[in-house]
């Protein structure tokens, strides 16, 4: 496996073995917690992707406003997924977008785990 360590928080020294999906294996790093595969791209920076995404350090996109309005969507999201789920202490969500959700799970609904 090539580790690309001009982007990795660590050089991923102390990776574990999760699980294999196909022919992909995951792992996770036991210094930074990054979960990552033995199949990513090492030619892309995922630090430089994210550079100038957002216009400040706040996280926010869209004006004061409308991210108000997208964070307390964000909160009942999390409501719901919590009333479907109540017993559900850990979860896994691909595609997050800012994480909103899994902060708002964590926070306030007692998760103890999210991804």
């Amino acid at each position: 496996m090539v580790i690309n360590n001009n982007w990795a928080p660590c050089g991923h020294e102390k990776k574990e073995y999760l699980f294999q999906y196909k022919v992909v294996s995951v792992y996770k790093c036991g210094l930074c917690g990054m979960v990552f595969t033995d199949k990513y791209n090492t030619s892309i920076d995922p630090g430089r992707a994210y550079e100038n995404y957002y216009k400040d350090s706040t996280g926010g996109r869209f004006n004061f406003g409308i991210e108000h309005i997208i964070r307390l969507f964000r909160f009942f999201r999390a409501f719901r997924i919590f009333t479907v789920y109540p017993r559900a202490r850990r979860i896994l969500d691909i595609g997050s977008g800012r994480g909103f959700t899994l902060y708002y799970l964590k926070k306030h609904y007692n998760y103890k785990r999210t991804v």
